[in-house]
């Protein structure tokens, strides 16, 4: 994600919460919109592989920092149970993509079978996208109030400067 490098996201040390994962948001939904619109299976596959990365990084950030925060907060449950049940689908939708990705040779069928699933992961992230920041972000900057959103904001920006850090000595 083009927010995980580190001079990027050092330039964000002072946003709120809510206002660094709306950067994800931003650049999943390119990588989205980029997927949506290749033409080649070799692109495709690339795209959908850096793609899925972002997502289950994004993911990991939010289910291990973002929500726990309002575990105390009734008045948000259903919108995090709702959170936690994307967050299952879209991870269903990942791993049948990448069934098709770790085939040899993919038959048409195959294909468009493919094509399909990454349409509706497409239209399900974007769905979720847009759920969390018309919703729940709202209802989480009102019940965490704007000095500890920030803090919880620099919190997560030091651990996507620590994922990009580990990722890179991983590669």
């Amino acid at each position: 994600m083009q927010c995980h490098s580190g001079t990027r996201v050092a330039s964000f040390a002072r946003m709120e919460a809510t206002e660094v994962l709306k950067l994800d948001h931003e650049s999943i939904r390119n990588a989205l919109d980029q997927l949506d619109h290749s033409q080649s299976m070799r692109d495709r596959t690339v795209l959908f592989v850096n793609l899925r990365n972002d997502i289950l990084s994004h993911a990991r950030l939010k289910e291990t920092l973002f929500y726990p925060h309002f575990s105390d907060y009734p008045e948000l449950s259903s919108f995090l149970d709702r959170a936690y049940e994307d967050h299952e689908k879209i991870k269903r939708h990942i791993t049948q993509i990448n069934s098709y990705i770790e085939m040899r040779s993919l038959t048409e069928e195959d294909a468009l079978q493919m094509d399909l699933m990454i349409s509706e992961l497409s239209e399900d992230m974007k769905d979720y996208l847009k759920h969390q920041e018309k919703e729940l972000f709202p209802r989480s900057k009102k019940a965490l109030g704007h000095f500890r959103m920030r803090q919880l904001g620099e919190f997560i920006i030091e651990a996507k400067e620590w994922q990009t850090t580990d990722s890179g000595r991983a590669a």
